[in-house]
């Protein structure tokens, strides 16, 4: 009872009532180790990372397949700036879970992507292993897409994004995102043609989506692109 009402309070920011809860559960049950998962979190939430790593340790050293404990130790990691093992703990997770949720192969990628570019290649072969493993989501494609773009992969990011627009099933956003890599890597008109296209996507889905705020943002943007966009003929005159 007590780690339960502990665990409300946690989530609605009540600090110190979780931690009195957490204290009189152990009170009631000495061999509660899950406790330390919820008072790890805690301090993760409070800003003490360091600490939410030492509670949480002794509870994964005996729990290995925990994964909810698997994850927090990953998430701590990251957030102490020790990228490589908190990659390494995304991995223990992503292996502990069939299908492994996508959000995994995300943090594993950016817990490479953030220990330097020597990493990128492992981080887009950790979300090519996801795609295969969970089909060909566009969340981690668009990821993909990114870390290829920063570690210059360019050919290969255009091809990712030009197979996605291929096969998706509504491609205004894929198109959209095209035109953003082709105006990054300098090709105005191919940039101008993908955002055309994604234009054209856009003015044929049916009215009430048309009318939702995330596609007039994008319609909005991709007329500013258009209208911003400096034609071969503009560019050369003197």
């Amino acid at each position: 009872m007590y780690l339960r009402r502990g665990e409300l309070h946690r989530q609605h920011g009540a600090w110190a009532e979780a931690n009195s809860d957490y204290n009189r559960a152990i009170s009631c049950d000495e061999s509660l180790e899950i406790v330390r998962v919820a008072r790890s979190r805690l301090l993760l939430q409070t800003g003490q990372s360091t600490t939410a790593l030492e509670v949480l340790a002794p509870y994964v050293t005996s729990h290995p397949r925990d994964l909810q404990a698997r994850i927090l130790r990953a998430g701590i990691l990251a957030e102490l700036g020790n990228h490589l093992p908190a990659a390494a703990e995304y991995t223990s997770a992503i292996q502990l879970q069939s299908p492994a949720d996508p959000e995994l192969y995300i943090s594993r990628a950016r817990a490479l992507a953030n220990a330097g570019d020597d990493y990128l290649g492992q981080a887009v072969s950790g979300l090519d292993e996801g795609i295969t493993a969970l089909g060909e989501l566009i969340t981690l494609e668009l990821l993909a897409v990114e870390l290829d773009r920063k570690a210059g992969e360019n050919v290969r990011a255009e091809k990712r994004l030009l197979k996605m627009a291929s096969r998706a099933t509504r491609k205004d956003g894929v198109y959209a995102r095209l035109g953003e890599f082709y105006k990054e890597t300098n090709h105005p008109l191919q940039a101008r043609e993908a955002w055309t296209s994604a234009t054209h996507e856009l003015e044929a889905l049916p009215v009430r989506i048309r009318n939702t705020s995330a596609t007039r943002e994008l319609a909005g943007k991709l007329r500013r692109e258009l209208d911003n966009l400096t034609s071969p003929t503009k560019s050369a005159t003197p």
